[in-house]
């Protein structure tokens, strides 16, 4: 909050409480944690509705480390049972399709760090 303050000489200056502009920006605070942890945890929640892809027979998305070439993801799927259907936008991105159940479970065993419903990743541009 700020006060009109009058010298003596007769000009006016601004004074500004300190204790009160710092008590807003502790709010201010508390409030960009808060939003940041909802945030937060409906990207958990999310993810881990989308990490559970369909039954066997249904095309998956497997998102491998960056560093992956596509001659990795590819023996990763081999590795893991499944057939490419296609490359994604990036090399360490593969959609493929497994014919048993488990295949997901096998994927991130063949070093996937993420397995998602395609339809969900073209969203993203994956």
């Amino acid at each position: 909050m700020a006060s009109i303050y009058e010298y003596s000489d007769g000009r006016e200056g601004t004074v500004f409480d300190a204790s009160r502009s710092a008590r807003s920006g502790l709010l201010s605070l508390r409030g960009l944690i808060a939003s940041a942890m909802v945030s937060l945890i409906a990207g958990l929640a999310f993810a881990a509705t989308a990490a559970a892809p369909g039954s066997a027979g249904e095309p998956v998305m497997a998102i491998f480390p960056p560093s992956s070439t596509a001659a990795d993801v590819m023996i990763a799927l081999h590795e893991a049972e499944g057939e490419l259907m296609s490359l994604g936008r990036f090399d360490n991105v593969a959609v493929s399709l497994g014919g048993t159940d488990g295949y997901s479970d096998r994927l991130y065993e063949a070093g996937a760090i993420l397995v998602i419903d395609p339809a969900i990743a073209r969203q993203f541009g994956l």
